[in-house]
């Protein structure tokens, strides 16, 4: 009988050897640590960081949260707007304030991580989904931080054949604050050939809303006041009260429709025999109103708004904007092109029987500032 001879294994060293294999194997499939780097926590009143969802973080101060955009003073890039969708945490260490959907104000330093927002309050610790933030004031609420402004003026000169100045000028004033909003808007328009009048048109409106929720609100109050001398108006006043709401409210994009129902009255500068000077009448009033960031320095805008006639929808109106502004140098100034169309379906004849046209339609070439 032939014997191998050889090296025996006891069961106590192959038991030794399958422990060590399973623990290398295990060790193997442990993952990495992330070397994703992170801010140490700031103390109490240092500067702000925010995280984009690139995994970048920025450090300064957050000035102001309002319409799903956050405006951001960076130590080494300035000014920045930074939209909602693109901010994965923050850490804010100075006392903030914190409006909620619900009419929630909550004031302290807080934190956002995974979707939570964590606000430290003389009360402890509160929590909130990212998703019902509706703004961020810095420190208490200044009344300074409700107010925002938006210039616009375009402008036409000609001499030689012809002498043509074209003026078109807009201002809107607006007052965004925790739980309403209140808005003033005036637009403009001159021009004259060979030193007569062509166009003399002024528009005005105000409105003041109340957020319900994060996405409608009531208007309370609105007015309206227009004159336009070559369509016959001298004024026309409209007092109103309406409620809205939004389709889309994100960062680069909102959506609004409204609803509301006004008391009209307009006064002519002059009308045929026999034909009253003064129309009064009842309006139903549909608006709505899309802005939408193209891209990060290039804002488009559609707004359409209807007075409807009641009882006679004869004496309608219509108004429609669509207008595209290029922001530069920091996000201030920008170059805008607009158009416009304004429509009264049934105009008053002047007193000789000459009757206003309908329509009007201009384009509009100017440059803006937005405070």
């Amino acid at each position: 009988m032939t014997m191998c001879r050889g090296r025996r294994f006891s069961p106590a060293l192959s038991m030794g050897m399958l422990i060590s294999i399973v623990f290398g194997l295990s060790v193997c499939a442990i993952p990495a640590k992330s070397q994703e780097w992170h801010p140490e926590e700031p103390a109490k009143g240092e500067k702000d960081w925010v995280q984009l969802t690139s995994g970048e973080w920025i450090r300064g101060n957050i000035d102001l949260f309002r319409d799903l955009k956050m405006e951001f003073d960076s130590d080494e890039l300035d000014d920045l707007k930074l939209d909602w969708e693109d901010i994965a945490a923050f850490r804010a260490p100075r006392n903030m304030t914190f409006v909620f959907t619900g009419q929630r104000v909550i004031f302290g330093p807080a934190t956002m991580r995974d979707g939570v927002i964590r606000i430290s309050t003389s009360d402890g610790i509160r929590e909130f989904r990212r998703r019902e933030l509706l703004s961020i004031i810095e420190g208490t609420p200044k009344e300074i931080n409700f107010w925002s402004a938006k210039v616009k003026l375009g402008l036409t000169a000609r001499t030689g054949n012809t002498n043509q100045t074209d003026l078109s000028t807009s201002l809107m004033i607006k007052r965004e604050a925790t739980r309403s909003r209140f808005t003033l808007d005036y637009r403009g328009d001159f021009s004259e050939v060979s030193d007569e009048q062509t166009v003399n048109s002024h528009k005005g409106s105000l409105l003041f809303d109340l957020f319900i929720s994060r996405m409608s609100y009531v208007t309370p109050f609105s007015y309206e006041y227009y004159s336009d001398k070559f369509k016959n108006i001298d004024y026309r006043s409209t007092i109103g009260a309406g409620f809205g709401y939004f389709f889309f409210r994100q960062s680069r994009i909102d959506w609004s429709v409204g609803l509301g129902g006004g008391y009209q009255v307009t006064t002519h500068l002059s009308v045929e025999e026999g034909e009253d000077t003064v129309d009064r009448t009842g309006s139903l009033i549909p608006t709505t109103k899309l802005e939408t960031d193209i891209t990060k320095d290039i804002e488009l805008e559609i707004e359409y708004r209807s007075m409807i006639g009641i009882p006679d929808p004869k004496s309608s109106t219509h108004h429609a904007s669509g207008s595209i502004s290029i922001d530069f140098y920091k996000d201030i100034f920008e170059l805008t092109f607009s158009i416009v169309w304004d429509r009264v379906d049934n105009p008053k004849a002047y007193e000789d029987g000459t009757v206003p046209e309908k329509d009007d339609l201009k384009m509009v070439f100017g440059f803006g500032i937005d405070l």
